[in-house]
């Protein structure tokens, strides 16, 4: 797997500045322990954006919807127990 450095993702960050902002983040799905997608919105439309930090496959990407799944997982059953407690 090609390596995530510091040129890679000073490209990323260039091209989501350049496309997708402003943006309003509606929706946060943690489709893994590592794996966050976040659904934008911008002037355009709708749009997914994937972070990964896999120690082995770390990634940032514009992705599809991910599906659904009522799959409790650790940073959802945080954020949910900070917001009751």
């Amino acid at each position: 797997m090609q390596p995530f450095d510091f040129t890679t993702q000073s490209a990323v960050c260039s091209e989501l500045y350049r496309n997708w902002l402003p943006a309003r983040l509606e929706t946060v799905y943690q489709r893994d322990r590592h794996t966050l997608s976040l659904g934008l919105r911008t002037l355009q439309g709708r749009s997914w954006l994937t972070i990964c930090w896999h120690p082995q496959a770390a990634r940032i990407h514009i992705d599809s919807a991910p599906p659904r799944y009522p799959i409790p997982l650790p940073l959802a059953t945080k954020f949910s127990l900070k917001l009751k407690g």
